[in-house]
């Protein structure tokens, strides 16, 4: 096993969506999986232990709490297991590879250097939700020629709620079915460059559940180190998964509502991203419009290149990655 691909899953009161759908959804064959407990309860840490005992899968308690912590508990853990790993690939419980033999199919592209100067690599959601059901995608035969969600567009001005999707604009085949550069990539499901996370990243421990992923991939803008989302490779994220196991379907209303066996604090990361970046992340209070005191401290810097964009021309770059 090369083991250049590793796949983490942080899970919180959540086993029996590991079992039940994550270890039915995803073909790990050969791929090492490893399972970061985010402070389940002490009945649930058990019944994880157990499902990851019986599965071979690694079982490492979450240095801190939250997302971005597990990242780091991730990559400190490859990082002295497995140093030969150059990607992570973080998967939610509710989605999963369209895209046949993807994890083998990725280890390949990664062997072959080609990803070594992105720091976060996105992929091509269909995202059930606002696209469409997985059986219609498949039926139209839809993989090579449809772009889904490709990234969130947390600095270029889009329409809609800030994300690359059709839903919101226009995104044809011809422009944006390419390996593109995107400011942040779906966090639902992505890869993490292990050397360069290590290099140029500050985990902040303030985030838990909402806008890691965002945070993380503008500390590489401003280190000067290109997100990509690969268009080729194609991933379903489903929502309405969680009904059958009693969670709440949208994480940030029911966090709201004060689901904190789940989720966490919903409000606290936007005024931390608001302090740190110096722009409101929350997209009804900044759509689109970042001021121009902002763009001239980020001048100059890809963050700033972003802010600038103009998306009705396509991607801010396309790179040949062959896949």
């Amino acid at each position: 096993m090369k083991e250049k691909l590793i796949v983490y899953i942080s899970s919180r009161n959540n086993y029996e969506m590991l079992e039940g759908e994550v270890l039915k959804n995803n073909n790990f064959k050969d791929i090492k999986l490893i399972n970061i407990d985010d402070n389940s309860s002490d009945q649930q840490k058990k019944l994880g232990r157990d499902i990851c005992r019986e599965r071979n899968i690694v079982f490492i308690e979450n240095s801190g709490r939250g997302l971005f912590c597990a990242a780091k508990t991730a990559i400190d853990y490859v990082s002295k297991e497995h140093p030969e790993c150059k990607f992570v690939y973080w998967t939610s419980h509710d989605c999963f590879p369209i895209t046949e033999n993807m994890f083998l199919r990725l280890e390949e592209v990664i062997e072959s250097g080609q990803l070594d100067s992105f720091g976060c690599v996105g992929f091509n959601t269909i995202w059930k939700k606002f696209m469409m059901d997985i059986s219609e995608f498949e039926s139209q035969n839809l993989e090579g020629r449809y772009c889904g969600a490709l990234g969130r567009a947390c600095l270029t001005p889009v329409p809609g709620a800030g994300w690359y999707r059709p839903s919101d604009f226009d995104m044809t085949w011809d422009k944006w079915g390419k390996s593109v550069a995107v400011e942040s990539v779906v966090d639902m499901n992505f890869m993490i460059n292990v050397r360069l996370f290590i290099d140029n990243v500050d985990v902040d421990t303030s985030y838990h559940h909402f806008c890691w992923g965002d945070d993380l991939c503008l500390q590489f803008l401003k280190s000067g180190i290109y997100n990509i989302a690969l268009a080729s490779f194609y991933v379903y994220h489903d929502q309405d998964i969680k009904k059958a196991y009693g969670i709440p379907v949208n994480s940030y209303r029911a966090a709201k509502r004060g689901d904190m066996y789940h989720f966490c604090e919903p409000d606290s990361h936007f005024d931390v991203w608001h302090k740190k970046w110096g722009f409101q992340r929350e997209w009804q209070k900044n759509p689109g419009h970042i001021e121009n005191s902002v763009k001239e401290k980020y001048n100059k810097t890809l963050i700033g290149d972003f802010m600038n964009h103009d998306y009705s021309k396509g991607p801010l770059k396309c790179f040949p990655i062959s896949i």
